[in-house]
């Protein structure tokens, strides 16, 4: 039997200015494939059968036997399986190209077939549409394959430590390997959850600079602060302040990253200017400015250009973030990525909570993940993406006990006719472990600030310690005390930076808007009685 070859999938494409992260359609989506999504071994999940151009008038034939599947990064040339479940039939489904589709003909196949969850019974047709975004065929009980339009195979770039083999994520390789080569600002652009910070690790491995990767979240920087805490400052250089290297220049030799950078103020935004300008930092209360070899990498998923048009971003530092951007996929454009992110994931918690690993191979009863979970998993639109993902497995990784993650509590019941994505939900996650502050990283402390909108009660409960213990953290770590001890001149600057929206003052301060709201009541009274 012949073999299949098998590769990684990315375009070729060169930095020039604003060059698209994806090539275009037409050029990429030259041949039909099947992607296993769901099978008894799971380390099959995820392997890719190239079956022919999408213009081929011969037929695709798919059963125990045929086609040939093989990992997408595996070298050109490599062998591949069949799908090989003894439960399968050898009487295959018939694929065959229409004109502006697929038409699937089950012919004698004795096996139940769904498509996009609909039962099929004798003939159906996908349309480009359909392909293009993927589409779920259901075999039996066994085995679930997503039917997609793919790129040529060609030379897998290298991983930069990223996990998927979509072609989403191949193209992302690729430009992440051509930024890396040079010394220019880069802008990480994606939705939310999407994995930014991930993607600016994985730069800042390809570019090879010795120093460190270093990173802040510009929200959580309180703006009295906030100038020390990147460019650094004098002893005595306004009050309480301590001799303080600043992360730029601690960066120095490899990269710094800002993620949220639409919400840097106007102030910083004036520095960072003159920083990548100059390539010097003058930190606060010192006359001698400091030179520093950087890279800077930002991240947002605001639409800048509206702040630059409404003067709320300066143009000039957004002209020189943006020289180079870098666009990050969201999860529902690779959806043959969901499973493989899903035992990726499931398999490291699983893990780090010491428990089995998921069961695999031919004689399990109960697939692991069963067909009608991965493509209800494969088709949700994933509004967190990666993050929705992950949390999605944490959840189930607790709940665990063995056998499917059908029995997981993973699904709402409902009705096979019900949209694919309905009743999709993480298993209630248990409350924080109790844990030592000194177990906690700066990151972590910002990130739970962020998350709970700088409530402290909240993310002092994310967290897993005392209230009194996050407020000591947040001293050790030159944080926000919270709105109860910021200066009266820091609040009115805030409000008046932000025409009087106590939410956008909150969030520049690194307070909770409830209790910002609060000191600005109890300055009313005294105000009245000045009048």
């Amino acid at each position: 039997m012949p073999k299949t070859e098998v590769g990684s999938i990315f375009d070729d494409s060169t930095i020039e200015g604003q060059a698209p992260l994806l090539p275009d359609a037409a050029s990429r989506e030259d041949l039909l494939a099947a992607t296993i999504l769901a099978h008894a071994d799971l380390g099959r999940i995820g392997e890719r059968a190239l079956l022919g151009e999408s213009s081929s008038r011969r037929p695709f034939l798919v059963s125990r036997l045929l086609p040939y599947f093989g990992p997408c990064r595996a070298p050109a040339g490599a062998a591949g399986a069949p799908l090989g479940d003894r439960r399968l039939s050898r009487e295959p489904l018939r694929l065959e190209s229409s004109p502006g589709g697929l038409a699937i003909h089950r012919d004698l196949h004795p096996h139940s077939l769904r498509l996009n969850g609909q039962p099929l019974d004798r003939t159906a047709t996908l349309s480009d549409k359909e392909l293009k975004a993927g589409a779920v065929l259901e075999i039996g009980d066994r085995v679930a394959l997503l039917l997609h339009r793919v790129a040529r195979p060609a030379a897998p770039a290298p991983d930069h430590g990223l996990v998927g083999e979509s072609d989403a994520i191949e193209a992302l390789r690729l430009r992440l390997g051509q930024a890396g080569g040079t010394p220019w600002p880069v802008l990480v652009r994606g939705e939310t959850g999407t994995g930014k910070e991930l993607v600016a690790q994985a730069l800042h491995r390809a570019s090879r600079r010795s120093g460190p990767f270093l990173a802040i979240n510009m929200a959580s920087l309180p703006a009295g602060l906030a100038a020390a805490e990147l460019f650094g400052a004098r002893r005595g250089a306004f009050t309480q302040a301590t001799e303080r290297r600043g992360l730029v220049v601690a960066a120095e030799g490899g990269s710094l990253f800002l993620d949220e950078i639409g919400d840097a103020s106007e102030e910083l935004q004036v520095l960072m200017l003159r920083c990548l300008e100059t390539g010097e930092v003058l930190p606060v209360g010192s006359e001698k400015p400091v030179k520093v070899d950087v890279r800077w990498i930002a991240a947002t998923d605001a639409r800048l250009e509206e702040a630059v048009e409404k003067d709320r971003f300066r143009a000039a530092l957004w002209h020189r973030l943006a020289g180079l951007t870098i666009e990050v996929p969201p999860l529902r454009a690779r959806r043959d990525d969901v499973p493989r992110l899903l035992v990726h994931f499931l398999r490291h918690e699983l893990l780090a909570l010491g428990k089995s690993p998921p069961p695999s191979g031919d004689g399990v009863e109960q697939l692991f993940l069963p067909p009608g979970l991965a493509r209800r998993l494969t088709l949700h639109s994933w509004p967190g993406n990666v993050r929705e993902l992950r949390n999605l497995a944490r959840g189930l990784a607790v709940e665990w006990r063995g056998g499917s993650l059908a029995a997981a509590g993973i699904l709402a019941p409902q009705e096979e006719t019900e949209p694919p994505e309905a009743g999709l939900r993480a298993p209630a996650a248990p409350p924080p472990a109790a844990r030592k502050p000194n177990q906690l990283e700066r990151q972590e402390v910002v990130a739970a600030l962020r998350d709970s909108r700088f409530e402290i009660k909240a993310a002092a409960a994310a967290l897993g310690v005392s209230r009194s213990s996050l407020y000591a953290l947040l001293e050790r770590f030159g944080l926000s005390p919270g709105a109860a001890k910021l200066d009266e001149t820091l609040i009115a600057e805030a409000l008046r930076r932000s025409e009087g929206d106590a939410v956008a003052a909150a969030r520049s301060l690194g307070v909770s808007e409830r209790a910002l709201r609060r000191r600005i009541l109890e300055r009313e009274p005294v105000k009245d009685r000045h009048d």
